[in-house]
């Protein structure tokens, strides 16, 4: 009975374990899951990394072409100030020489005036087109920084990716050990429970054993009590009839 109670106890403990071992299962393949997910958006992150790290290499290139027009722009700047220049001289030129040719010169003079105002608008659009290139050039090289920045951070981002797929890589071999662990526990639970049915079938066998055994005790008891009656009985009837002998045979 003790042994019944033992095993009720170990059975009813043997399933809260493959209870829990059950939601350890099922905890191990969502953790799984989860790792596969994660590593999918690292991937996915990543990709977008190299993405725009390449669009920075392209964006390099552009601009490194954009610093070779510029550069044509200030030559040509450069050559049409020096025109610009010529121009101012030849109207001052052209201005005194019609001074000099007086009433002949008026329409000389009108002329040289026109060239001067025409040098003068482009010595001013020429200064507008150079304050755009500086701003131009201001322009590249924030960018040039900004992409450079970028690429630190692109990087620093792929090392701290790396790092979080090795810890989901360590991680994912824990969870891998305790579903092993989770199974081998459960096939223990398993074998444990039919252990437990088995030795529970031996406690009702031996239960009904020890009934039998008490039964045939109690019969055999009877049976010896009646037997030592009897051999009671015998005896009183031998020393009677001794006694009566005796009694006969003496004088």
């Amino acid at each position: 009975t003790a042994t019944e109670n033992q095993v009720e106890s170990v059975t009813r403990r043997a399933g809260e374990t493959a209870v829990n071992t059950d939601s350890v299962s099922e905890a191990t393949v969502q953790l799984r899951s989860a790792f596969a997910d994660i590593n999918g958006q690292i991937r996915d992150q990543n990709s977008i990394v190299g993405s725009i790290l390449e669009s920075n290499t392209h964006s390099r290139h552009h601009i490194g072409e954009l610093n070779s027009s510029i550069r044509a722009i200030s030559s040509i700047i450069a050559t049409v100030e020096e025109i610009t220049d010529q121009t101012k001289l030849l109207a001052l030129n052209a201005t005194i020489e019609a001074a000099r040719a007086g009433a002949a010169g008026k329409g000389f003079a009108v002329v040289a005036s026109e060239v001067k105002e025409l040098s003068l608008k482009t010595e001013r659009a020429t200064g507008d087109v150079l304050a755009k290139v500086d701003a131009i050039e201001e322009a590249r090289s924030v960018l040039l920084n900004h992409l450079g920045e970028i690429d630190k951070r692109m990087q620093a981002f792929n090392l701290r990716a790396g790092h979080i797929t090795s810890a989901i890589a360590a991680q994912r071999t824990v969870t891998d050990n305790i579903a092993i662990l989770a199974g081998r526990t459960s096939e223990n639970t398993r074998t444990v429970s039919q252990n437990i049915a088995e030795v529970n079938d031996a406690a009702a066998r031996t239960q009904d054993l020890a009934g039998q055994v008490h039964e045939l005790s109690s019969q055999f008891s009877r049976e010896l009590t009646n037997l030592l009656q009897s051999t009671t009985n015998c005896l009183e009837q031998l020393a009677n009839f001794r006694k009566s002998y005796i009694e006969k045979v003496r004088p």
